[in-house]
């Protein structure tokens, strides 16, 4: 599991369970999944509900993993696996998945599904913690795109002051 990441989605974002709620489908990436997967189908209540009965996706290369199912405690039947041509497949997801498909974290797979222009909403929550390792979201984008910013939101809770910063 994720920790340092859960108490400030869970916490300081006021739609961050609805988010998850609304969504239509969760992809994911290798990393996200095996975190997620050993926490979220042992848990209980709102959150739980919404990521356990949520049709899941995890996005994996072949040559990249050894992994090659996907559990869901006993919700097996609420999880995929997509192990090759992911692109082919998310565009095909796309057409057949009429809400909304969020990615949860998973750097890799949101900087390929950047530059394979699959993207239609990037979301971003910075986090006030520093975990000392060097790796970008946008490291691997090397096209120009033109985004907008439909909203900023600052937001407090007991992680975080930003009068502190």
């Amino acid at each position: 599991m994720v920790s340092w990441a859960m108490p400030g989605i869970m916490d300081s974002t006021n739609d961050g369970l609805l988010i998850f709620q609304k969504a239509d489908a969760i992809l994911m990436g290798r990393a996200i999944y095996e975190g997620f997967a050993s926490y979220w189908p042992f848990q209980e209540g709102e959150w739980a509900d919404a990521m356990n009965q949520t049709q899941k996706f995890v996005a994996t290369t072949t040559n990249n993993s050894e992994l090659t199912e996907v559990r869901w405690g006993d919700y097996d039947d609420t999880i995929s696996l997509l192990n090759s041509d992911v692109m082919s497949k998310v565009r095909e997801l796309k057409k057949e998945i009429k809400g909304d498909i969020i990615v949860p974290a998973s750097a890799s797979l949101v900087q390929s599904l950047l530059s394979a222009n699959l993207l239609d909403e990037l979301r971003i929550i910075i986090h006030p913690v520093i975990l000392g390792q060097r790796r970008t979201l946008f490291r691997s984008h090397r096209n120009t795109s033109r985004h907008e910013v439909n909203r900023n939101q600052a937001l407090r809770n007991k992680w975080f002051n930003a009068d502190a910063v």
